[in-house]
């Protein structure tokens, strides 16, 4: 076992150490995976809502990932896509995860999808489903794809904001009057406490900003993948379009078809699991469903034939 652990560290040991939150299926016996990859500047808590929903719960186990330099994952001074999909991939082959359906927003969905693409062979028998959220594949740095000096007024204004000697409910009434929902929700669930009881940001503000240049930069091209995916974006997103997406991603998967493959939340921006939970979680579950009634059949149908050979034996 310990050779196999070892496997997919890459000639490197510059692997950050995952924190993860994990919810059982409802019936504790559902050998599927469900994981979560949240974007930038949030962290897992994102999601506690939604994979917490009993209708979710039903298909797998729910294992919520802080990425590095996030939440309470380990803050590193390296910070590129290619090191969230190696801490993603050593995390799974430590644990031998697999019947995986993997879900991913924004920086999440890249590095669900430059996983895909970087270690196609190793996900290719454990991963039975993605879902990716409102992101694109191409560099966020192309002009006029979306508003890059808002993103760099977001990390002045989180700067900004003195911590020190300052009680959460006084923290949170700046950060109220700073950002509108949910971002404001979004900045506050990365708030911690130390010990002396000081605020302290949870996430490695210095080392995304530094590297933020290089994750929006960041490409991701023919990754064939053939497998089950669902798009998911927000009609009201700047950082997605129906337009995009009908342009981008044939470069990713080369059966993609947009009336199978997307759906978009009309009443949604970039976060279209807040704006519209009901909605999400009913594309989540039937997206689960469907994978696993096609699956039934694919298996039916080998039986049978099988059994014909034997049979004609």
């Amino acid at each position: 076992m310990k050779l196999f652990k070892n496997a997919y560290r890459f000639g490197s040991t510059n692997i950050a150490q995952l924190k993860d939150y994990q919810y059982p299926s409802l019936d504790g016996k559902s050998t599927n995976n469900i994981v979560w990859l949240h974007g930038m500047f949030d962290s897992s808590k994102n999601f506690f809502k939604v994979a917490e929903h009993q209708d979710i719960r039903k298909y797998g186990n729910q294992i919520l990932l802080d990425a590095r330099n996030h939440g309470l994952s380990q803050h590193t001074d390296v910070f590129t896509v290619q090191d969230m999909v190696n801490d993603f991939i050593d995390y799974l082959a430590n644990r031998d995860m697999k019947n995986l359906y993997i879900i991913g927003h924004s920086m999440g969905g890249r590095t669900v999808l430059s996983s895909l693409s970087y270690y196609k062979q190793f996900l290719l028998e454990r991963v039975k489903g993605v879902i990716i959220i409102d992101t694109i594949p191409c560099s966020y740095r192309i002009e006029g794809i979306i508003p890059i000096e808002s993103v760099y007024r977001y990390m002045d204004e989180v700067k900004s904001i003195d911590l020190k000697d300052k009680t959460f409910q006084q923290v949170e009434q700046e950060v109220r009057s700073k950002f509108e929902e949910p971002i404001a929700n979004n900045i506050l669930s990365t708030l911690g406490v130390l010990e002396n009881g000081q605020l302290k940001w949870l996430n490695n503000l210095p080392v995304i900003e530094k590297s933020f240049h290089g994750l929006m930069s960041h490409e991701i091209k023919d990754v064939m993948w053939s497998g089950p995916r669902k798009i998911l974006i927000g009609s009201k997103s700047r950082y997605t379009s129906k337009k995009l997406v009908q342009d981008l991603y044939p470069s990713v998967f080369s059966d993609f078809q947009f009336e199978r493959d997307v759906v978009e939340f009309e009443h949604s921006g970039h976060f279209p699991y807040v704006k519209e939970p009901k909605k999400f979680v009913e594309q989540v579950v039937q997206f689960i469903q469907q994978v696993e009634y096609d699956e039934y059949i694919s298996q039916k149908k080998k039986k049978y034939y099988d059994e014909s050979l034997t049979y004609d034996v």
